[in-house]
């Protein structure tokens, strides 16, 4: 989903059944870094990332799904900034301690690439996702860059906002097993500007 109105809403993944562990990855193109995004009822913020300097924002709202989550809405967003981001469904995942672990971010003023630093998995079979975003527009989509290592594979790009002023996102997941270093995964964008990115780990059920 993406916009630069003060309204967005996320539909809902499909085939949601209890235990999944549901995530709303969402971004902003933010010249101040202000955390938009209240948090729904029910889910945790996990961390919410971004400044001045990247001119941008990732933000991570995770819940274990009771198989009754329908579509979310935010209101009350910034008019001056924009939106963007996934609603994703995960199944397998520890539903008592969902985050295997967080890593570092990286921000930059300016360039047309950024590598989310590399995480260390506690737990074999994890599943690694690395998130960037980058203050530009829509004619410019975010993709994986040659020089990650490991074995990311690109997920999705998306956008909010039409203009100059809008933003862009992208992300890319790989499984370390056993559990050890991911690796970087270097994201790439046509536009010079502000950018973020990091990953994150799910920890997965363990028999």
């Amino acid at each position: 989903a993406s916009n630069n109105a003060t309204t967005i809403t996320f539909t809902a993944p499909t085939g949601i059944t209890a235990g999944d562990f549901l995530a709303l990855l969402v971004t902003t193109g933010s010249t101040t870094g202000g955390d938009d995004w209240t948090t729904p009822a029910g889910w945790t913020k996990e961390f919410f990332y971004g400044d001045a300097t990247s001119d941008s924002t990732i933000c991570l709202m995770w819940k274990i799904a009771d198989g009754s989550e329908t579509d979310i809405t935010f209101t009350g967003l910034s008019s001056i900034n924009q939106h963007a981001g996934w609603y994703m469904r995960f199944s397998g995942v520890d539903e008592s301690t969902p985050i295997d672990v967080e890593g570092s971010v990286q921000i930059a003023g300016s360039g047309t690439s950024i590598a989310a630093p590399s995480v260390v998995t506690n737990t074999g079979n994890a599943l690694v996702v690395a998130v960037m975003a980058v203050d530009q527009y829509d004619s410019y989509p975010v993709s994986l860059s040659g020089s990650s290592s490991g074995e990311f594979t690109f997920g999705d790009t998306c956008h909010g906002g039409t203009t100059s002023t809008g933003s862009s996102a992208g992300f890319a997941t790989r499984v370390v097993n056993p559990a050890g270093a991911s690796g970087t995964a270097a994201f790439a964008h046509a536009r010079d500007d502000g950018m973020i990115a990091m990953q994150f780990a799910l920890k997965p059920v363990v028999a």
